[in-house]
């Protein structure tokens, strides 16, 4: 969990996350979070989804958070969605599409 303004690097893989376990939540504003290349997976069963959220910025309607980036090359697989709770303007690509990694 990221709860404070930074500038925060992946160092290796994230994950198999266990099913309902988000892979990195964010719940402070002014954070950049670097992939570097690396991973966040949700289940390890070949072919499903955990129906968390590979990356969950916990923002709310009342106190959306602000500049919240995600840079880098990377990847986010086997995580039903991309969630920017209460941040409508947050960019989600592949939102709501599940892509189980290759076996």
């Amino acid at each position: 969990m990221i709860a404070q303004s930074g500038d925060y690097s992946i160092g290796t893989n994230v994950g198999p996350c266990l099913p309902g376990v988000d892979g990195i939540d964010i719940v402070a504003s002014n954070v950049t979070l670097h992939l570097n290349g690396h991973t966040i997976s949700g289940t390890a069963t070949s072919g499903t989804c955990n129906s968390s959220n590979g990356i969950y910025v916990e923002g709310t309607s009342l106190l959306p958070l602000t500049m919240v980036h995600v840079l880098g090359s990377g990847t986010i697989s086997n995580f039903f969605k991309l969630s920017p709770k209460g941040n409508p303007g947050l960019e989600q690509p592949g939102a709501g599409v599940c892509r189980p990694a290759s076996t």
